[in-house]
């Protein structure tokens, strides 16, 4: 088994051996490597039951005819639920072999909710100025006529 803990045959003797140390270092390591897989995995997946919650959220924020008074706060969950999600993925490509089967997530489905987050705080939050990308376009489409004609 790949995955088991352990230790080298002992003699009679009550010495310790480097063979001793190494198992030791070894098992802690493969503790440490488990718990740490498990601690990705579980915050993945706590990660998704929050962005759920967060989903009742956003259809009240969408139907509130004045968004004014939690508008900072909604911003906050937003960008807070985005930069973990973030975060996530950024230590589950760290760490490649995660096994993610038993706990009913994908990477995919990670980045996905990513995504969503971000194309939500763009809706929301990013101020795009019409009159100023237009009058952009209409000085570039100015500048190509007049290269154009020269």
């Amino acid at each position: 088994m790949e995955n088991a803990i352990t230790h080298p045959v002992k003699t009679d003797s009550n010495e310790v051996t480097q063979a001793d140390i190494q198992a030791v270092e070894l098992a802690l390591r493969k503790i440490d490597k488990a718990n740490m897989a498990r601690q990705i995995i579980g915050s993945a997946a706590n990660w998704v039951l929050v962005l759920r919650m967060f989903r009742d959220v956003e259809l009240g924020y969408l139907s509130l005819s004045d968004r004014s008074p939690i508008k900072d706060k909604y911003r906050a969950l937003v960008s807070g639920l985005m930069s973990f999600g973030d975060l996530l993925l950024i230590t589950v490509n760290e760490h490649p072999a995660l096994d993610f089967s038993g706990s009913g997530l994908t990477k995919n489905d990670l980045l996905c909710n990513v995504r969503y987050l971000r194309e939500k705080y763009e809706q929301w939050f990013v101020e795009t100025d019409i009159s100023a990308t237009a009058q952009a376009l209409n000085d570039a489409c100015a500048a190509d006529e007049c290269e154009a004609s020269n």
